[in-house]
């Protein structure tokens, strides 16, 4: 009698997380695709693998889990067995992650600088590539790639010293000309291996 309670508790307990896990996965798949649509064009180039990623994360998750609560509910050995082989490539494809992770730590700021030199070279070329590369420098308090002397090297802002108005510390008519440290964002980048 004892035992069978706690094969009932067992079961509803799997079924509850498997329950929980499954909703998480339905929110992944709703943001991811509420990102997808929503951001459009992103400043930083290849970031759009990033909201598909985690829609994919929230698809997987929903069938593993959906497995996980059937098999558990209804108590089939088959599901059962489709959630734990599952369960056992999710783990192998979570240890493969991190070690690809350590492996190629460094290339991912390179990727990343890349991208926003690109976005810095198109600038005025695509309305909304402009207005997200603005709203990027607003939001992080920052101008260009490295500093605002990044701008210098396209024509349109070398011609007349001036850099996009995004880039002032306070907007103001004028702020974005002659720049200097004491009218636009100026981030330096801290040194590999230093601490924060």
């Amino acid at each position: 009698m004892a035992i069978e309670g706690g094969m009932k508790c067992v079961k509803f307990l799997v079924f509850f997380f498997n329950f929980i896990f499954w909703v998480c996965g339905v929110a992944l798949i709703a943001i991811g695709i509420y990102v997808l649509l929503g951001l459009g064009r992103a400043p930083v180039g290849g970031a759009g693998w990033t909201p598909a990623a985690v829609l994919v994360l929230g698809v997987v998750i929903f069938f593993t889990s959906f497995f996980g609560c059937c098999g558990a509910w209804r108590e089939s050995y088959c599901m059962v067995t489709t959630f734990a082989v599952l369960l056992s490539l999710i783990f192998l494809v979570e240890i493969a992650a991190a070690i690809t992770g350590y492996v190629f730590k460094h290339k991912v700021h390179g990727l990343v600088e890349e991208g926003l030199w690109e976005a810095v070279r198109s600038y005025d070329k695509d309305p909304s590539l402009t207005a997200a590369l603005d709203a990027f420098q607003q939001e992080f308090s920052c101008c260009g790639v490295d500093n605002y002397t990044d701008w210098a090297s396209l024509e349109q802002f070398r011609a007349n010293d001036s850099v996009p108005s995004s880039c002032c510390r306070q907007p103001s008519p004028g702020c974005n000309v002659r720049p200097s440290p004491a009218t636009v964002f100026t981030r330096v980048r801290p040194l590999p291996n230093s601490s924060p």
